[in-house]
C-alpha cells in the first residue's frame, strides 16, 4: 500500500496508526505485558512511545526499556522498532497532519460498539436500542466521576475553611493565655 500511496500521491505522507500497530502486535505486547507486570512493563512501553519529542529521545528511551527489561532480542519489539519512523509520533511531529492525529478515536468507537454485543447481523432496530443503553451507561458514568469531582473539590474547600477557622481560635485562645 505505501508504494501505492506514493505513485498516486507523490506529495502525501503516509503514517501508520499508533493503534493498529499496537492492536496488529496485542498479543505478543500482552505476553510482555503480563510478564514484567510487577515492573510496570506496560507503562513504562507506552511512556516511550508517547513523551519522546525527537526521534533521538525515542532510540536512547526504546535502547534504556529494552536494556531495562534485557527483551533487546524479541522479535515483536524489533518488528515494531523497524517500522518506527512510520507510526512513532515523535518521527512525525514535524509534519503538519491538519487536526487529525491518528484514527485513535475512531478505532476505540469501533471497540466499543462491537463491545455492546452488535455485530454485521444484528438488525438495525436491536443495534439503535444497544447503542442508546451504551451512551445512557456512559454519559451516567461521567456524570457521576464529575460529581465525585466536585464533591471531593467542595470538601477539600470546607475543610480548608474549617482548618482555617479552627487556627484562627486557637489563635486567640493561645494569645489570650499569654497576656
Amino acid at each position: 500500500m505505501p508504494v501505492a500511496l506514493r505513485r498516486v500521491f507523490p506529495k502525501t505522507i503516509h503514517r501508520l496508526c499508533l493503534w493498529h500497530m499496537q492492536d496488529r502486535y496485542m498479543t505478543h505486547l500482552n505476553e510482555l505485558y503480563t510478564r514484567f507486570k510487577k515492573r510496570n512493563f506496560k507503562e513504562k512501553f507506552q511512556s516511550v512511545l508517547h513523551h519522546p519529542l525527537t526521534p533521538i529521545e525515542f532510540e536512547r528511551a526504546w535502547s534504556m526499556m529494552l536494556d531495562e527489561f534485557e527483551i533487546n532480542e524479541n522479535p515483536t519489539l524489533q518488528a515494531m522498532y523497524d517500522l518506527r519512523s512510520d507510526w512513532v509520533p515523535s518521527f512525525f511531529k514535524k509534519d503538519y497532519c491538519g487536526v487529525m492525529l491518528s484514527t485513535q478515536r475512531s478505532e476505540s468507537m469501533n471497540n466499543i460498539v462491537k463491545s455492546c454485543h452488535v455485530d454485521t447481523n444484528t438488525p438495525l432496530h436491536r443495534f439503535a436500542k444497544q447503542m442508546v443503553k451504551f451512551l445512557h451507561r456512559r454519559r451516567m458514568a461521567e456524570a457521576a466521576e464529575k460529581y465525585g469531582e466536585q464533591v471531593r473539590s467542595d470538601l477539600l474547600n470546607l475543610c480548608s475553611v474549617v482548618l482555617e477557622y479552627t487556627q484562627f481560635q486557637h489563635m486567640d485562645v493561645y494569645t489570650t493565655v499569654l497576656n
